[in-house]
Parts: C-alpha cells; sequence; structure tokens
C-alpha cells in the first residue's frame, strides 16, 4: 500500500493535519513531528519529497536539502514550492527583512539562482523550475497581523529606510495603495 507521511517541527502543525485525514478517512496518511534539516527516515525510502511555503523557514536549508536527497530513492523527485527572494542583492535584503518583521520564523528566502546552485549541490538534476511574480496588496500580506500592531509599524519603517530604487523592486505604489511584489517558485529535481 502506497503511503503519505506528513512532517512538521511543531506539533501545533502536525496534529490538525492527522486529524482532517482521520476524518476523511485516508488511512495511508499519517503525520509526524521532526525536523526536515534531520529526516528520521532511511535512506532511498520515498519517490517523492516534496515541501510547500516551509523552506524559507529552514534555519540550514542546504542541510535540509541534503536530507531529502538522502531519503530519496534513485529515480526519485522533489517537489518545491515557496517564495523566492529577487536577484537583485539589496532588493532580496530588503524583501528578507520585510518577510521578518511580518513572522519572525522567516529565516530567508533564496533567489532562484540560489535554488539552482543548491539543487546542483545535493546531487539532484532539476527538471523544471517555474517562476512567477504576483502583487499583494499590503493589508492582505500583512495578514493576520493587526495593521496598527507594532510589527505593521517595523514593516514600514524597514520599508521607509530603502533606497528608492530598490524599494521599487520589492513593492509598487499605486492608486490602491501599496503592493508587496511576491516572487513564488515551483521547482522539480530528479535523483539520478
Amino acid at each position: 500500500m502506497r503511503e503519505v507521511i506528513g512532517l512538521d517541527l511543531t506539533p501545533a502543525m502536525a496534529m490538525p493535519f492527522a486529524q482532517a485525514a482521520h476524518e476523511r478517512g485516508l488511512g495511508n496518511v499519517r503525520f509526524l513531528v521532526g525536523d526536515a534539516e534531520s529526516l528520521p527516515f532511511p535512506e532511498e525510502e520515498f519517490h517523492l519529497v516534496t515541501t510547500r511555503r516551509a523552506a524559507h523557514h529552514f534555519p540550514h536549508l542546504p542541510r535540509a536539502l541534503t536530507e531529502m536527497a538522502r531519503v530519496l530513492r534513485p529515480g526519485g523527485r522533489l517537489g518545491i514550492a515557496d517564495m523566492v527572494a529577487p536577484e537583485n542583492p539589496e532588493a532580496a535584503h530588503l524583501f528578507n527583512a520585510l518577510e521578518a518583521t511580518r513572522d519572525n520564523s522567516h529565516v530567508r528566502a533564496y533567489t532562484v539562482e540560489e535554488w539552482l546552485g543548491l539543487i546542483g549541490d545535493v546531487g539532484l538534476n532539476l527538471l523544471h523550475l517555474e517562476a512567477f511574480e504576483e502583487e499583494v496588496a499590503w493589508l492582505d500580506w500583512l495578514y493576520p497581523l493587526d495593521p496598527e500592531g507594532w510589527e505593521a509599524k517595523r514593516a514600514e519603517e524597514v520599508l521607509a529606510q530603502a533606497f528608492p530604487g530598490t524599494r521599487s523592486l520589492v513593492v509598487r505604489e499605486g492608486p490602491g495603495g501599496l503592493t508587496l511584489i511576491k516572487r513564488r517558485m515551483v521547482l522539480v529535481a530528479l535523483k539520478g
């Protein structure tokens, strides 16, 4: 029987997903509490490893990618969907600083170019990479934070201190107000 295993660092995330799977009668799905940087699985255990909107929270992303490659079988695939930083170093710094003010568990969003290097460093072969941008209204980006709270004020301060040329690579100002340029990536790599 094929099995799906979910993993999260915190019980607060893993437990609700386990409950939802149980309620839906998904007997081949289980959730564990564990660290992506030290996966609790033997080598070459999985055909597929995925992570969605989590990699920017990993304190040591190269270590987590090494672990993901380790648990993949030859011919297995790694799928990653996550935010990415702008290629411009100053804009990347600003983007990461803003994300960290909004969510203190944010460690770092990497650039697409950095992702390509990281995937190669762990011995995987890139099959597909798609990157895209979307504009997110400032208040939508801040949610669920209070737009009048200290985190929102700190984000505004970080943005105000940025050089205009750098700022324009991260946010846009228009008639509807401020929008954050959110960059995302979907990546698929193969273990040879």
